[in-house]
């Protein structure tokens, strides 16, 4: 299944593609983006570097953005579709 939420998007500016994204894309994009997460923080935690801010903050920093991108696209169209007012 290609899935619109795990894609780059093609629209301009790089804008969420809204009229692509359908219910069950959700499920498994996040289930896929917290994989991607946990693998970064592996990364992190067995690095045999001594830690520094640029090989542990930063990287723990960033190890979570594909999650922060398809929550906050739910969480974006959850609140649009709460506050629909019937016509």
């Amino acid at each position: 299944m290609n899935n619109p939420l795990l894609e780059k998007s093609s629209e301009a500016f790089g804008a969420v593609p809204f009229q692509s994204i359908k219910l069950q894309h959700f499920l498994p994009a996040l289930k896929h983006s917290i994989d991607i997460s946990k693998t970064n923080i592996d990364k992190i935690v067995n690095n045999n570097e001594s830690p520094t801010f640029k090989n542990t903050i930063l990287p723990f920093e960033i190890a979570g953005e594909q999650v922060e991108h398809v929550a906050g696209i739910y969480f974006t169209l959850l609140s649009v579709m709460k506050n629909l007012v019937p016509l």
